[in-house]
C-alpha cells in the first residue's frame, strides 16, 4: 500500500482486481503521466527489494492506454487495451 500511495496522486484511482493484479486510473494526466508513474513505481519497487533483504522480491508489469474523447470506448475496453500494451 505504501508503494501505491507514494507513487500515485490523490486524484488517481487504484483498484485491486485480484490477489496480485491492480489497475490504476490516472485522472487528468498529461500524455507522459503513465510513463512517469511507471518509472516512479519501478524505482520504489527496486528500493523496496533492496531494503527487505529477506529473499522476497516484488515485480510488476505495466501497460497503458489513453482515453480519447474523440473516439470513446468503455472502461473495460480501456483496461483490455492497457493489459495488452
Amino acid at each position: 500500500a505504501g508503494l501505491v500511495t507514494e507513487t500515485f496522486r490523490d486524484s488517481d484511482i487504484a483498484s485491486r482486481v485480484d490477489a496480485d493484479h491492480f489497475d490504476f486510473l490516472l485522472l487528468d494526466a498529461d500524455p507522459d503521466g503513465a510513463r512517469r508513474a511507471e518509472t516512479r513505481l519501478g524505482a520504489r519497487v527496486e528500493r523496496w527489494n533492496r531494503e527487505q533483504g529477506n529473499g522476497l522480491r516484488l515485480a510488476f508489469e505495466a501497460g497503458a492506454a489513453s482515453f480519447d474523447p474523440e473516439s470513446p470506448c468503455s472502461l473495460d475496453d480501456l483496461v483490455a487495451t492497457a493489459a495488452h500494451a
